[in-house]
C-alpha cells in the first residue's frame, strides 16, 4: 500500500522471511529507529537495506531503488506492508482523478 502519510516504508516481518532474514538476523544486522505510529505508540524498528523493484509493463519498464525499510511484526494483518515517501521521492508520481476502473498509479522517471 502507499502510504503518502508515512515518511519510510514499512514491510511485515514475514517478508524479511521471504527475504531470507530471520527474525535474529534483523535485530543482529538492522539500525534500530525509533518509529510512532497514528495512536502516538512508540517502538523501536529494525531497518535493512533492501532493493525493490516494480515490474512494469512492458518488462523492460521495469524500475529499481534500494531504500532501507522497517520491518514491524504483524502490520500485513492490521495496515498492510506500507511503501512511504522515502519510495515515492524516487519516481515522478501520478494518481488519476478518474474513478471508474482501472485505477493506475503511473511511476517514472524523468
Amino acid at each position: 500500500m502507499l502510504d503518502t502519510g508515512s515518511g519510510v516504508s514499512l514491510f511485515d516481518t514475514e517478508a524479511a522471511l521471504q527475504l531470507g532474514v530471520s527474525g535474529s538476523d534483523l535485530m543482529r544486522m538492522g539500525v534500530l529507529v525509533p518509529i510512532t505510529g497514528i495512536g502516538g505508540g512508540a517502538r523501536n524498528v529494525p531497518f535493512i537495506p533492501v532493493q525493490l523493484t516494480i515490474l512494469g509493463s512492458p518488462p523492460d519498464a521495469r524500475l529499481s531503488v534500494e531504500l532501507s525499510v522497517g520491518f514491524v511484526n504483524g502490520i500485513a494483518k492490521t495496515v498492510g506492508n506500507l511503501l512511504g515517501r522515502d519510495f515515492l521521492h524516487h519516481f515522478d508520481t501520478a494518481f488519476p482523478h478518474s474513478a471508474s476502473p482501472p485505477r493506475r498509479l503511473y511511476l517514472g522517471r524523468a
